[in-house]
């Protein structure tokens, strides 16, 4: 799978298991799982953040995430 372009943001396709019935129940609810999922996490990062003082990630990016040095130096 790979990311994808919308809006302006860069989404990555992302697999995950829940108990069934809480997905019957939200599916039955109208709750839309993928920004439901993307709110909770990003308001439970900030809460991370915020206990540490201050606004840096929690961790460092992935090696996936950084350019390669070749790259660079070719643009």
């Amino acid at each position: 799978m790979s990311d994808r372009t919308r809006g302006g943001r860069t989404y990555s396709p992302t697999c995950l298991q829940i108990d069934a019935s809480l997905k019957v129940r939200a599916k039955e609810a109208g709750i839309n799982m993928s920004r439901t999922l993307r709110d909770a996490l990003e308001a439970k990062l900030k809460e991370i953040e915020d206990e540490r003082g201050c606004n840096a990630p929690t961790s460092l990016p992935s090696r996936q995430t950084q350019p390669a040095p070749a790259a660079e130096a070719s643009r």
